[in-house]
Parts: C-alpha cells; sequence; structure tokens
C-alpha cells in the first residue's frame, strides 16, 4: 500500500486506526513527495528525527519519482486538475500509486476517489468515526 501524508501524520499521532493500516501491510511505501510533506511539517529537529525513526521502524519504502511517474502525473493532471481540483503534489502520489499497482490509503476523497483506476482506500481516524 502506498499511504498519503495525513496517514502518516495520524500513525505519528499514535492514531489507533492509522497505526493499525501500517502495521496490516508487510511492505508500506510512500511516495518522496509524501515524504517531503511530512517532514515540511515538522517543528524542530528533534520531531524530524523522530518521524525519520518512526517511519525507519515501519520498515517503510520511500519511492523516488521517476520518468514514468512524472509522465502520468501530468496525464493525470491534464484530466483531473480543472473538475475536481487536483494538484501537482496529490497527482504524483496518485500516478506513483497507478505505477506501482498499489492501493493509496489517504483521508483526502475530493482528490483522489474519482481518478479511474487508482485503488483508492479512504481513510478516517477513529476519533471521528467512519464515513
Amino acid at each position: 500500500m502506498l499511504l498519503d501524508s495525513d496517514v502518516m501524520i495520524w500513525a505519528f499521532r499514535s492514531e489507533p486506526a492509522a497505526v493499525l493500516e501500517l502495521a496490516r501491510d508487510e511492505k508500506p511505501m510512500m511516495s518522496v513527495v509524501t515524504l517531503m510533506e511530512v517532514m515540511q511539517g515538522v517543528g524542530s529537529a528533534a520531531e524530524q528525527r523522530a518521524t525519520r525513526t518512526f517511519i525507519t521502524s515501519f520498515g517503510i519504502e520511500i519511492v523516488p519519482l521517476s520518468a514514468a511517474i512524472g509522465d502520468r502525473a501530468a496525464k493525470l493532471i491534464d484530466q483531473y486538475a480543472m473538475g475536481h481540483g487536483l494538484r501537482a503534489l496529490d497527482a504524483l502520489i496518485a500516478a506513483t500509486a497507478l505505477e506501482l499497482d498499489l492501493p493509496l490509503i489517504s483521508g483526502n476523497r475530493k482528490h483522489f476517489a474519482s481518478i479511474a483506476k487508482l485503488n483508492y482506500r479512504h481513510f478516517v481516524p477513529h476519533h471521528r468515526g467512519r464515513g
């Protein structure tokens, strides 16, 4: 599975549903774009180290960008930017999931759920209820 930044942030905060998502997959992955989004949000060097340690402790593989991912992301922008508000970073994340044929776990239904052939799994933290 490919994890979006919201799931990673919830997991780092020990939200049970997010931690369960990480634990249930033998080889969780996230795009380097997701890594950048997560690291951009940390507030200190100590948080940065803790975040890197957390990612390592779950064995999360960081998927680099490739020409194929970039090409597919550009096509997704052509198809979904105007009608669905898909932005460049989310297009790169979705393209990564599509190129690797992985389900994408995210709470961002607005941008991801409408993408054809994307195996999108909606994530909702337990404390917010399922919906």
